[in-house]
C-alpha cells in the first residue's frame, strides 16, 4: 500500500497523508504538506453527515482542494492539496492565516500543484477503490459533491427567476422553431437554408448567460459552435474531425475580445460545418470499408500513411481496397491522404505560429520541400504565400 501512495502522490505531485480513526498523522506520502491538515478534518467533520461512503472533496480557497477518503480500518486519507483552476496567492494566504491559524511570517507560501481536474478525480477513484474495494465512475465523484452545493436548490430558484424577469418584460427566447431550421439546414448540407435561417425577423432575444458582454458573446458562440458540430456528424462528417474543428475554434473564440469578431467568426465557423457536410453528401451507398480507411486517415495524419498499413488495420486486401476506394470516392487513396493533409495544413498556417518545417514534419511529409510542392498543387500558392494571405494568428493573440 505504502509503495502506491507514494506513486499516486508522485503523479499528482503532491502530498497523500494518512490518518489513523483518531485523525493523528502516521504518514505523509509525497512533499510533505500538512498545513491544512488540521482545517480539512474539522471541515470534513463538520460537512460529512450523509452515510455514503465516497471520497469527499474539500475547497481550501477557490481553485485549491483537497480530497478525503475514510477507511473504517485505517482511518483517513487526505490526497492533496492541488489546483485544477487557477487561484490568487492572496486568497492562499488569508486561508492559512485566517483559516489554519499560522502567522503571516512565519511560513513561505507553498506553491500548490496543477492538475487537469479529470487526472485528480481518476488518481482519487484509484486510491478509493485500493482502499475500499468499491468501483465508482468520475461522473459519481462529481455529482456526489456537487449535492452539497446545490442542496438549497439554488439552480431551481434562479431559473424561476430568470424566467420569471423574462415574462414581465416580455421578452422571450428566440423561438425553437428558429434553431430548429438553422441546425437542419447544417445537417443537411443546405446553404440556402441556412442564410435563410439566419434573416429571420421573430420576437425574442438569445439567452442572456453571463453579465460581462464579452463572456456572454463567447458563451453564445460556444454553444451555437458546438450544437453545429452535432449536426454536422448527423449530416456525415466523421466525430473525430467534428470534435477537433470544435476545439480548435473554441479556443480561437477565447482569443477574441472584439464583439463582432466573435459573431461573425461563430456564423464563419457553422458554416464550415455545413460545407464538410455537403463534400460528405454523394449520390453514393456508404461503404464501411471506405469509412473505416477514412476514419484510419483522418487518425493518422500526423504520420507517414502506408496503404498497406491501412488495409492490415481494417482486414482488407491492399488492391482490392485501393480499388473499391477509388470507385467509390473517386479518387485515390494516396490523392485523399495527400488532400486531407493539405486541408489541416491549411488551417495549421491560418490559426497557429508553427513553422512551415515543423508543419511539414507533423503531417508526415519526407522534406519541407516535398511539402511545398505538394501544397502548391492544391493551392497555387506555396505554404508561406499562403499564411501571408490568409493568416489570422497575430491578429487574435
Amino acid at each position: 500500500m505504502e509503495y502506491n501512495m507514494n506513486l499516486l502522490a508522485k503523479l499528482l505531485h503532491t502530498s497523500i497523508s494518512r490518518l489513523d480513526p483518531e485523525r493523528n498523522i502516521i504518514k505523509i506520502y509525497g512533499n510533505l504538506t500538512d498545513f491544512h491538515i488540521d482545517y480539512v478534518v474539522k471541515k470534513y467533520r463538520e460537512e460529512k453527515k450523509d452515510t455514503k461512503n465516497v471520497p469527499y472533496l474539500i475547497n481550501l480557497c477557490p481553485g485549491v482542494t483537497t480530497a478525503v477518503i475514510e477507511d473504517a480500518e485505517s482511518g483517513l486519507y487526505l490526497i492533496g492539496p492541488v489546483s485544477f483552476a487557477e487561484y490568487e496567492q492572496a486568497d492562499l494566504q488569508k486561508f492559512m492565516t485566517q483559516e489554519c491559524g499560522i502567522q503571516k511570517d512565519s511560513f513561505v507560501l507553498p506553491k500548490i500543484p496543477y492538475c487537469s481536474r479529470d487526472r485528480f478525480g481518476t488518481t482519487v477513484l484509484l486510491a478509493y477503490h485500493m482502499l475500499t474495494g468499491a468501483e465508482l465512475s468520475l461522473e459519481d465523484l462529481w455529482r456526489e459533491n456537487g449535492e452539497k452545493v446545490n442542496e438549497d436548490h439554488i439552480h431551481e430558484r434562479k431559473v424561476g427567476s430568470v424566467l420569471f424577469d423574462r415574462m414581465e418584460f416580455e421578452n422571450p427566447h428566440n423561438p425553437y422553431d428558429q434553431e430548429v431550421r438553422e441546425l437542419n439546414s447544417i445537417r443537411n448540407g443546405d446553404m440556402e437554408s441556412f442564410q435563410k435561417s439566419l434573416r429571420e425577423t421573430y420576437a425574442g432575444s438569445e439567452g442572456r448567460l453571463s453579465e460581462n458582454q464579452i463572456r456572454q458573446e463567447k458563451n453564445i458562440a460556444i454553444c451555437v459552435i458546438t450544437l453545429a458540430s452535432r449536426a454536422a456528424i448527423e449530416g456525415g462528417v466523421l466525430p473525430e474531425m467534428a470534435f477537433s474543428m470544435v476545439d480548435a475554434y473554441i479556443m480561437q473564440v477565447e482569443k477574441m475580445s472584439n464583439i463582432v469578431e466573435i459573431r461573425s467568426f461563430m456564423r464563419k465557423a457553422e458554416q464550415t460545418f455545413l460545407e464538410r457536410v455537403q463534400e460528405n453528401k454523394k449520390p453514393k451507398v456508404k461503404n464501411m470499408l471506405v469509412e473505416d480507411t477514412k476514419k484510419y486517415i483522418f487518425q493518422h495524419l500526423h504520420s507517414k500513411i502506408e496503404i498497406g498499413n491501412i488495409g492490415n488495420e481494417i482486414g482488407a486486401n491492399t488492391t482490392y481496397l485501393s480499388e473499391l476506394f477509388h470507385k467509390t470516392e473517386g479518387i485515390t487513396i494516396q490523392k485523399y491522404i495527400q488532400r486531407e493533409k493539405i486541408k489541416l495544413a491549411k488551417n495549421m498556417l491560418q490559426y497557429s505560429e508553427y513553422k512551415t518545417e515543423d508543419i511539414a514534419n507533423y503531417l508526415g511529409f519526407c522534406s519541407q520541400s516535398y511539402f511545398g510542392k505538394v501544397f502548391r498543387e492544391y493551392e497555387n500558392l506555396t505554404p508561406n504565400q499562403f499564411r501571408k494571405k490568409y493568416g489570422r494568428n497575430t491578429r487574435n493573440k
